[in-house]
């Protein structure tokens, strides 16, 4: 779990019913006037030409996340 999550956690456990209940109110509005569902046509063009790209056996394997992180050159 991330850091900013884990934070998260700990702040919604001092809430109280009250609290608890108008942040359940506001997250359901916020997820209500989102369409989490929808991918734009380049996002499925990209998802497509990964998928394509996979199935002809293009993709990279790493032992580790050190090997990982050394190849695309950033700190683990």
């Amino acid at each position: 779990m991330s850091a900013m999550a884990m934070k998260l956690h700990k702040v919604i456990d001092t809430l109280d019913e009250m609290q608890l209940d108008a942040l359940y109110k506001v997250a359901a509005c916020f997820v209500a006037q989102r369409d989490f569902d929808y991918i734009s046509p380049e996002d499925s063009e990209r998802i497509k030409e990964g998928h394509e790209q996979i199935l002809r056996g293009e993709c990279v394997s790493f032992a580790s996340a050190e090997e990982m992180a050394a190849h695309f050159g950033v700190n683990p």
